[in-house]
């Protein structure tokens, strides 16, 4: 008959390894307790008489007050302990914040993959797949830019429209001030105000003229803000949706294997496989020159000098822009592939929407702030600044780049 000695012991760890040797006697060497005796392991006081082969398990200890026992080959109990860890665990006071926000930011993130929207434009770039039958790096190209030519571009044609009045009705505002202040002056000596009561007045009044003027041109500069927000929402869920494609949810069916396989081999020249990242860099680092090349044409083509919140939107612009790269080189080359698709878009943009006759044809009207010659202006703010051959080179050929653009238009146009 086998016999046990059932030891009470403490853990201090939450997760530990515990190795039973099933059939083995125990007995002490000498008198002193082990747990007392400090001189000697555990190891070296337990002397073992084999009887039967070893069972190893994995225990898990909860925090609550329990008895946990090991089983016997034969059934039985070969030894059980009684702990309360609760006392000894390692807790942080700020675990269960940061558990309640990465709840928070899972939830947000499910939510967004299995909205509508993105499953739309899922179906979206998969019609466009298998209509087209392009490889799935074209057929990603192709889509980014339908949706950038049928959403983006009206609204970034609106804006400039928009803009183009804001700036001329500011214009009348000069005369405006000037016969205001003569009221102003009148009133003063007619009605004995005080210069705090005719500075209110001016105030109010200017206020009110320039109001009457944004509602006779009904362009509210708020609608110049349009683009930005229809751009980023939809930037935000078709990358949510490449991400979907690639990572098969929110539902991993056959079909969305069977894509995520296809993606996986769906690429061209240094990325044939557009589930990993691009460990060239290549597309990674084109995103944020071209995106830098986006920012440099809009700062050189300013004709008037930019104001300091200007200044301080071009640089925020121009940090967003580095600090996209890092974030480009972790993502499958997919998702970067239509990051840098869109910029490059973005950039064919901006220079389209620099030439005059391009604003004459779509409605856009002259403004002060409109060069004559655009792509000469660029060229010569560039020259200005030449301590970079590089970035030289890069913004000659952007500048001619705009000048067949300019030249395109010019015979489409007769």
């Amino acid at each position: 008959m086998w016999t046990c000695t059932y030891l009470r012991l403490c853990f201090k760890n939450s997760f530990t390894n515990i190795y039973i040797l099933g059939g083995f006697k125990f007995h002490f060497k000498g008198h002193t307790s082990i747990f007392n005796n400090t001189s000697r392991s555990l190891h070296s006081q337990l002397s073992f008489k084999l009887c039967k082969s070893m069972c190893v398990e994995n225990v898990t200890i909860n925090q609550k007050m329990t008895f946990v026992s090991f089983p016997y080959t034969s059934g039985s109990t070969l030894l059980k302990y009684k702990t309360n860890d609760s006392a000894n665990k390692r807790t942080f006071s700020d675990n269960s914040v940061i558990e309640s926000i990465l709840k928070t930011q899972a939830g947000w993130f499910k939510s967004l993959s299995e909205s509508s929207s993105v499953g739309f434009a899922k179906d979206l770039v998969i019609n466009i797949h298998e209509t087209s039958g392009l490889p799935w790096w074209a057929s990603i190209m192709l889509t980014t830019v339908l949706l950038r030519t049928i959403i983006t571009l009206p609204f970034a044609l609106y804006q400039n429209y928009i803009l183009a009045k804001v700036e001329n009705i500011t214009l009348e505002m000069p005369e405006l001030a000037k016969e205001l202040k003569k009221e102003t002056f009148y009133a003063i000596k007619k009605f004995n105000w005080t210069e705090k009561q005719a500075a209110a007045a001016y105030n109010r009044t200017i206020k009110r003229l320039w109001n009457e003027l944004i509602v006779r041109d009904n362009c509210h500069p708020f609608k110049g803000s349009l683009l930005i927000l229809v751009q980023i929402p939809m930037w935000v869920i078709f990358s949510t949706t490449i991400r979907n494609l690639v990572y098969m949810l929110p539902d991993r069916d056959m079909a969305s294997e069977i894509i995520s396989l296809e993606l996986s081999v769906g690429g061209a020249l240094w990325f044939p496989n557009l589930t990993i990242p691009d460990a060239s860099l290549i597309l990674p680092v084109t995103m944020g020159l071209v995106n830098l090349a986006i920012v440099e044409v809009q700062t050189l083509s300013r004709l008037k000098k930019p104001t300091k919140l200007q200044r301080y939107a071009t640089n925020l612009f121009r940090g967003l822009s580095v600090a996209m790269i890092p974030i480009a080189a972790g993502v499958p080359s997919c998702l970067c592939l239509y990051w840098t698709t869109s910029s490059i878009y973005g950039l064919g943009q901006n220079l389209l929407l620099l030439s005059p006759k391009v604003k004459k044809l779509v409605g856009i009207p002259d403004s002060p702030s409109q060069s004559d010659k655009p792509y000469q202006h660029l060229l010569s703010e560039i020259k200005m600044d030449q301590s970079n051959p590089r970035i030289y080179r890069i913004l000659t050929s952007i500048r001619g780049f705009g000048v067949l653009l300019d030249s395109m238009v010019e015979s489409f146009t007769t």
